[in-house]
């Protein structure tokens, strides 16, 4: 059985308040297209993406922030930057039959070792920090993270651009999010890269920053649209529990996410999503049939998979 994800998310009040003292910090980017890094621009006639990489329960999105240790560890980096160049020198030397340096020796039996002792203890952490885009206050707070103390600021004042970089192997994507306003003091810009491991391109990002502006806007009275269904049955499922996430880490302490079962572990009255509550969702966003959604994906009659006779052959 894996292990679960814990998240202990900030509290609501933090992103409920906006920081005082704000000065505004002027875009990193003088043209919305250049060569290489180009900004995303919110269009409300684009197609959003069937679900947003990020903890929602209708009042409060929850994006994971690279700042995290669970995420990225600079120790560790440090850690195995230091070790594996040495750890190849002493495996040289030995090939050759020839006695390593004491000293680089004894390195690397401690570095090393080091290093893959906090990666297994990082690995067991809880993950703690995040943005978060408070739909309730029109704020998007941003955690701490080395220099910066988390702050707030107004939904207006972030912006989300694309880079791409040439280095070993081509071209690298990547992405961030930068916030047009700092705590008085700081030198800067407050970034983070956006959505890592799940945002490869820019039509990608483009939609989850579509989806992030359709969620703050207010003017909409469900949150999220049948459109985005993956993201919309979750969240109408804390809806209908008059639950919140903040809820449960003041009750639970964390919001443990059972990897097995593929929700969250919390004693609700309403059992969690079920593949046919998705199933019965992607259909009515896309207006066809269950029977005809089924086909499309592959399913039987009951919405299950087909039995294929690669398959049969193990029964």
């Amino acid at each position: 059985m894996s292990r679960p994800n814990r998240f202990i998310l900030p509290p609501a009040e933090k992103s409920a308040r906006l920081t005082h003292e704000l000065e505004d910090v002027p875009s990193g980017l003088k043209k919305d297209h250049a060569f290489g890094t180009h900004r995303m621009v919110y269009d409300p006639t684009l197609p959003l993406p069937h679900g947003v990489y990020g903890l929602c329960d209708g009042h409060r999105l929850y994006v994971q922030s690279v700042s995290d240790r669970r995420v990225v560890s600079w120790l560790n980096i440090w850690l195995y930057v230091i070790s594996l160049p040495l750890g190849v020198i002493v495996l040289v030397d030995l090939f050759v039959s020839r006695t390593p340096p004491i000293a680089v020796a004894v390195i690397v039996s401690i570095v090393l070792p080091l290093a893959i002792f906090n990666s297994w203890r990082n690995s067991r952490r809880a993950f703690t920090k995040f943005i978060v885009f408070d739909r309730d206050s029109g704020l998007v707070l941003f955690p701490k993270a080395r220099k910066w103390p988390d702050f707030t600021v107004p939904f207006e004042k972030v912006e989300v651009y694309s880079m791409t970089m040439i280095g070993k192997g081509g071209a690298h994507f990547t992405s961030h999010i930068s916030a047009l306003a700092r705590p008085k003091g700081m030198r800067g810009r407050r970034k983070e890269w956006f959505m890592m491991e799940n945002v490869h391109n820019e039509i990608q990002l483009l939609e989850q920053w579509c989806f992030i502006n359709r969620f703050m806007d207010r003017s909409h009275s469900d949150p999220v649209p049948r459109e985005s269904y993956f993201t919309w049955v979750d969240v109408h499922w804390f809806i209908d529990q008059g639950l919140t996430l903040d809820q449960i880490v003041k009750e639970k302490g964390a919001v443990i996410h059972d990897r097995d079962t593929g929700w969250i572990d919390y004693p609700a009255k309403l059992p969690p999503p079920s593949e046919q509550d998705y199933l019965r969702a992607e259909s009515q966003a896309r207006g066809v049939s269950l029977e005809e959604l089924y086909k499309i994906h592959g399913l039987d009659k009951r919405g299950r998979k087909k039995e294929t006779e690669e398959d049969s052959i193990y029964w």
